[in-house]
């Protein structure tokens, strides 16, 4: 979508545009306008498919809790800049999971930076810690299958990134799936 979505959620929009609204939100980091959104589209019941694939964006990729707006902003904003000072964004994710301890992105983020160090042990911890907080999160699934695929524990790569891929909707399984393909192969070139 072009341009910027409401400030606020507006009222009598169809199921599928509830959806649609509430993934654009999440793509911007509007993750309280998102909830609400995705939480609107599942009360439709005229548009039954929509509420579906909401109830599942919900499961799968929305903080378990509520958390404030300014953590979001933060945790995106060392995004951008951990690319190109990793300690420093280490040192924030770490601040933000003692702040907001039910804050799954922080600790995810921090898992992707261990991971990129090689530190799968500590990688593999960090995103235990993500999975205990909100079971169903797809990203930290995901995350975890790079990260045993690196120690070469392919079953139970493949395992985790199938839950992901089950937990998904099918407009976004793309990647996972090309990623499950480079996981066959690897794991065939081992045996």
């Amino acid at each position: 979508m072009i341009g910027k979505p409401p400030e606020t959620v507006p009222d009598n929009l169809t199921g599928e545009e509830y959806y649609q609204l509430g993934t654009w939100y999440l793509d911007l980091g509007q993750i309280e306008q998102g909830r609400i959104s995705l939480q609107r589209a599942t009360e439709q019941n005229v548009d039954l498919e929509a509420a579906k694939r909401a109830k599942i964006m919900l499961a799968c990729r929305m903080p378990a809790t509520e958390i404030p707006k300014e953590a979001v902003e933060r945790c995106d904003k060392v995004r951008m800049t951990g690319f190109s000072n990793p300690a420093e964004a280490a040192r924030t994710y770490e601040e933000m999971i003692s702040q907001y301890p039910k804050f799954e992105r922080p600790y995810k983020r921090l898992a992707e930076l261990r991971l990129t160090e090689g530190n799968v042990a500590k990688c593999v911890e960090l995103l235990e810690s993500v999975l205990k907080i909100n079971p169903n999160y797809a990203p930290a699934m995901d995350v975890m299958a790079h990260a045993l695929a690196a120690n070469m524990d392919y079953d139970n790569a493949f395992r985790f990134l199938q839950q992901a891929i089950d937990l998904i909707p099918e407009t976004e399984r793309a990647q996972l799936l090309d990623f499950r393909r480079s996981l066959q192969i690897a794991a065939a070139m081992e045996s």
